[in-house]
C-alpha cells in the first residue's frame, strides 16, 4: 500500500526542498508518476521552480527540458493574466468600482518573485454587493459573457465570465467564501490597500487576509474539513505566505483571531497541521492543536492511501462537527431547487476519491 502513495510522498519532499534521491530514501525516482501527481494538483510549475536549483546532472535530460518549458509557458501565461487583469480593472474603474483581488492574481501581484511560479487558473475579483449588477454590465459591455447559461444574475453569489480571445475566466464574487460571520469580520479587520496595475486600480488584501481566505475557501466553502480532502496548491500558497519576506509579513496572531470559538479553531488548526507536516509550514509559537485536529490530519493521509474510507469518515465528521452555514443559505427557502442541487452535489462529493488537488 505504500507504493500507492510513494509518488505523492516524493512530490511533497521535493516541494519541501529535498534533493532528488533523498525524496524517496535514495530509491529510484518514478518521475513519470511524480509529474502526474504534480499535474493533478496544479503544482507542476512549483515543482519546476524547486528543481531549477538542482544540478541538471541529477535529473533525466527529458525531464529537465520539460520542466524548463513548463516554467517558460507559465511565466508567459501569468504575464497575459496580469495584462488581462489590468484590462478588467480599467473596465470596472470606469464605472467607479474598485474591486478586491483574491487568491492567485493577488498572490502574483502582491507577493515576492518566489511565488511567481504559481499556476493561476482564473482571475478572482470581489465587488461590493451594491455594485454587483453594475459590475456585470460593465464587463459585458467590455466583451465578457456569463459562462453559465440561465444563471440568475440577481441572486448568484459568484459568476464566471468568459471572453473567447482572453487567457482566463473572470470569477466575480460579491461575497467572500465561508461562513458569513467569519468573512464579515475578516473584511472589516483587513480591508486591503489600494494598488495600481498599469492603468487599473484595485484593493490588494494583506498576506494575513490572503492566508485566512485560503483556509476559509478550502475548509468551509469546498468542505475539505468534512470530506478529508486537501488542495496542495493552496497549502503551498500558505507556506509561501508564511515564509515570504514581504513588506507586510504574515501575522499568525491575527490568523488565529480570525477563527474564534473552539470549533472554528479546530478547523483552522487541522489545515495548519496539514501544511506543516506535508510542506513545512512554520507553526506559530504556542499553538496547541487539539486531538481532533491531529486526528483529522491522520485521516487525510489515510484517505490518500485508502480512498474507500472517505464516505464513512465524512459522515462521522459531519455528525461530530455539523457543517457551518455558507453565504446564500438564508435565501435557500425561497429557492428549494437550488438547495436540493447543493445537497446532491455534497452527496456526490462524499464519494469522490481524495487526492492532492480538487481537479
Amino acid at each position: 500500500m505504500r507504493r500507492r502513495t510513494a509518488p505523492i510522498d516524493a512530490l511533497l519532499a521535493l516541494l519541501r526542498g529535498a534533493r532528488p534521491g533523498e525524496a524517496v530514501n535514495r530509491k529510484p525516482m518514478d518521475w513519470e508518476a511524480i509529474v502526474a501527481q504534480a499535474n493533478r494538483s496544479l503544482t507542476t510549475p512549483a515543482l519546476a521552480a524547486r528543481l531549477a536549483a538542482v544540478d541538471p546532472a541529477l535529473l533525466p535530460a527529458d525531464l529537465v527540458v520539460f520542466l524548463q518549458d513548463v516554467l517558460a509557458r507559465n511565466e508567459r501565461r501569468n504575464r497575459l493574466l496580469l495584462d488581462q487583469c489590468e484590462e478588467v480593472l480599467t473596465l470596472l474603474n470606469a464605472g467607479g468600482i474598485v474591486p478586491t483581488l483574491h487568491k492567485g492574481v493577488a498572490l502574483l501581484l502582491g507577493c515576492p518573485p518566489s511565488m511567481r511560479s504559481r499556476l493561476v487558473s482564473d482571475l478572482d475579483l470581489g465587488v461590493p454587493p451594491h455594485d454587483w449588477l453594475r459590475a456585470l454590465a460593465l464587463l459585458e459591455a467590455g466583451g465578457y459573457a456569463v459562462h453559465a447559461k440561465g444563471a440568475n444574475r440577481v441572486n448568484e453569489l459568484t459568476l464566471d465570465l468568459v471572453r473567447a480571445d482572453r487567457a482566463a475566466m473572470i470569477d466575480l464574487h460579491r461575497v467572500a467564501r465561508g461562513p458569513d460571520d467569519l468573512t464579515r469580520r475578516l473584511s472589516a479587520d483587513h480591508p486591503g490597500r489600494p494598488v495600481q496595475l498599469g492603468a487599473g486600480q484595485a484593493l490588494l488584501p494583506s498576506p494575513t487576509r490572503l492566508f485566512v481566505e485560503l483556509v476559509l475557501h478550502d475548509q468551509f466553502h469546498d468542505g475539505d474539513f468534512w470530506r478529508g480532502h486537501l488542495d496542495l496548491r493552496h497549502l503551498l500558497d500558505m507556506v509561501m505566505l508564511a515564509k515570504a519576506e514581504a513588506e507586510e509579513p504574515l501575522d499568525f496572531a491575527a490568523v488565529i483571531a480570525a477563527f474564534p470559538g473552539a470549533r472554528n479553531r479546530t478547523i483552522l488548526t487541522t489545515q495548519l497541521i496539514t501544511a506543516s507536516r506535508l510542506l513545512g509550514l512554520p507553526l506559530p509559537d504556542g499553538l496547541a492543536p487539539g486531538w481532533f485536529a491531529r486526528l483529522q490530519y491522520r485521516r487525510r493521509r489515510l484517505q490518500l492511501r485508502h480512498g474507500w474510507t472517505g464516505p464513512a469518515l465524512s459522515l462521522l465528521t459531519t455528525a461530530l462537527h455539523p457543517r457551518r452555514t455558507q453565504p446564500g443559505d438564508a435565501a435557500a427557502p425561497a429557492r428549494p431547487l437550488r438547495r436540493l442541487r447543493a445537497r446532491l452535489g455534497l452527496s456526490r462529493a462524499l464519494f469522490r476519491r481524495a487526492s492532492l488537488g480538487k481537479v
